[in-house]
């Protein structure tokens, strides 16, 4: 999950299991990504709107929200899955931080050809640092190979 301060409004984006389902003799998770405020940091409010959900009928997870807010509203990269598929990185764009517009083929991350990330990039993590923006992400299976990092635009 992700939480940002909006004016004394901490808001967070968060991964929710709406039902298990077997795909090709696997049990897997079928993931969405929900929406949470709170004054205080402790007591959430979860009003249950989905803010991304599934591509259907192939996507089976949607997961790993990372929020940053700019002049426009939100950004967001998170991970999604076809089937039994390794993650990509997506990326979707919202002005009031309910309703996103996925642009996975202009802002997301796709495994390499090769080598450490070729088969999976998952669990996306912005952060700017000295005035630049990084993503951070998990390789083939899960990170086990490894984890890099892109300086975005």
């Amino acid at each position: 999950s992700d939480i940002i301060d909006d004016d004394g409004t901490y808001i967070m984006w968060y991964t929710s299991t709406k039902k298990w389902e077997q795909v090709d003799g696997e049990t897997v998770p079928l993931c969405e990504i929900k929406h949470a405020t709170s004054t205080d940091g402790i007591s959430w409010e979860r009003t249950g709107d989905v803010c991304l959900s599934l591509r259907e009928p192939a996507e089976t997870r949607i997961a790993c929200p990372s929020v940053r807010q700019t002049e426009d509203g939100y950004e967001m990269w998170y991970c999604y899955a076809d089937g039994l598929a390794g993650y990509r990185v997506g990326y979707a764009i919202s002005e009031d931080g309910l309703n996103w517009v996925r642009n996975d083929d202009v802002g997301g991350l796709n495994p390499s050809t090769e080598g450490w990330d070729s088969e999976m990039v998952a669990y996306p993590n912005i952060f700017t640092y000295n005035g630049e923006t990084y993503l951070f992400y998990n390789g083939n299976g899960y990170g086990e190979t490894g984890f890099g990092y892109t300086k975005l635009q």
